[in-house]
């Protein structure tokens, strides 16, 4: 299976190892397998590839040994955590694909809305100890492309039903399959809260956050996108490479919050003594004078220099957020 248990927030490979090991016993090493794979193409002998993961290295090449034919190609990793996150995040993404398709916003929609989704998905991975290798290949990306934009799509389908109005209860029970995106977008919910720590996640994972809301009925469809388009415009850091980069970058966003408080505090004592200078009808320099220094700019470590344009200085400087 595939996903996040809800109620624990964990992936399938915790489950399992937390399960076999209630009896005491040592839990033999684990393989799992996804990527591209739609059943029905590899039923009937679809060229296909896939990637075996296990933390014990000789039972992922072995696994993929036994897979591999001449129309299965099967990669082995070490990476469980990838595979897994990847594996799970696709099919959120596959929801807000369909999503779109169904309201018909067009391909360049779809895409955007796809590769920012696999950002997001590689933010998680990294933050939860996966490989930006495992990420980028058959069990991240590779499956995202297949789920997001292959006909037999169960998520992508739904997404469809869902951008064209219809109600989440009303396609689940015409279903005949689960679409694990369903679920497994509130569990990612839980599970990002409690793994990334900066500052508004929201605005880190706002295709994973927004199909959440759509599926519980606290924005509409339509809602959603209009909300995704209004986000803050911001560098698309394509180049984190592992944990150590994503701390480095929540420090340099912790001043740059700093920094944006620092200058509303300017501005609050700007607007103060301009308040006082209409009431009084009097110039800023005799109101400084008449104030004395605990009511000055400089006070509040500002020159009246740096106080003449705060909003312009605000915007020069911080143009885009960092995530």
């Amino acid at each position: 299976s595939k996903g996040i248990e809800v109620a624990s927030k964990s992936l399938m490979h915790e489950v399992i190892n937390e399960t076999l090991s209630e009896g005491g016993e040592t839990v033999p090493p684990l393989a799992f397998i996804s990527g591209p794979s739609f059943a029905d193409e590899v039923s009937r002998g679809k060229a296909t590839a896939l990637v075996v993961a296990s933390e014990d290295g000789r039972m992922a090449r072995r696994v993929a040994a036994m897979l591999a034919s001449k129309r299965l190609r099967a990669y082995a990793t070490t990476d469980v955590v990838g595979v897994e996150v990847g594996g799970a995040v696709k099919n959120v993404i596959a929801l807000a694909a369909g999503i779109a398709e169904g309201l018909q916003l067009g391909m360049n929609a779809r895409s955007a809305i796809v590769t920012r989704g696999c950002y997001e998905m590689r933010r998680l991975g990294l933050l939860l100890g996966a490989k930006q290798g495992t990420l980028t290949g058959l069990a991240g990306f590779g499956d995202t492309f297949g789920t997001c934009f292959g006909p037999m799509s169960r998520n992508r389908i739904t997404g469809e039903r869902i951008g064209r109005g219809e109600k989440i209860d009303d396609i689940q029970a015409s279903m005949d399959q689960v679409a694990e995106g369903v679920p497994t977008a509130r569990a990612l919910i839980n599970l990002i809260k409690d793994t990334d720590r900066s500052y508004r996640v929201d605005l880190k994972y706002p295709i994973i956050f927004g199909v959440a809301d759509i599926l519980d009925g606290v924005r509409t469809p339509r809602e959603g996108f209009q909300d995704v388009m209004r986000d803050p415009l911001r560098m698309e850091m394509y180049e984190l490479r592992d944990r150590t980069e994503l701390a480095n970058l929540e420090q340099r966003e912790s001043r740059l919050r700093q920094r944006e408080a620092e200058l509303d505090g300017r501005e609050a004592v700007l607007a103060a003594l301009l308040a006082k200078m209409s009431a009084n009808n009097e110039d800023g320099v005799n109101l400084i004078h008449r104030l004395g220094p605990a009511s000055s700019p400089s006070s509040s470590s500002a020159s009246p220099s740096s106080l003449s344009s705060p909003t312009s200085s605000k915007k020069e400087d911080t143009p885009y957020l960092v995530e």
